[in-house]
């Protein structure tokens, strides 16, 4: 599901224009738990999601239900997200992924923004087409 993650964060980027991030199970039990002291006021502002598939791995299954007691302990919202039955591994990445794109949608209109235009990204293209590449 680390690509799956990948596509979620950058529909709630583009379409919610929603802050989000993504890590992968292991790596997340490492650093990105030991982050999550500080700003205090952190827990009001986040909501972590874990993707699941039935085709994950027993030992990331473990990670994933560990993590998810840190969360507890430190009150931090999440959720499990898990689209069953996939018949393939395929089936769930295309599945979790169309959820994804739907829930961004959604996002999009809790946040009362249009998802299509991204303006941010227009007046990057803009201002970088004034500066045609040097070739050395």
């Amino acid at each position: 599901m680390a690509e799956v993650a990948r596509r979620w964060k950058g529909q709630f980027n583009e379409n919610a224009k929603t802050a989000s991030y993504w890590e992968i199970i292991p790596e997340l039990n490492h650093n990105s738990l030991a982050g999550l002291e500080y700003p205090k006021n952190l827990r009001e502002k986040i909501f972590v999601i874990i993707l699941e598939s039935k085709f994950d791995h027993s030992r990331n299954r473990l990670r994933a239900n560990l993590t998810a007691q840190i969360l507890e302990k430190k009150r931090l919202d999440y959720d499990f997200v898990l689209l069953e039955p996939a018949p393939s591994p395929l089936s769930a990445i295309i599945e979790t992924i169309l959820l994804g794109d739907y829930v961004s949608y959604y996002l999009a209109i809790l946040n009362n923004v249009e998802p299509n235009p991204i303006p941010v990204i227009k007046f990057l293209k803009d201002k970088l087409a004034e500066k045609p590449f040097e070739t050395k």
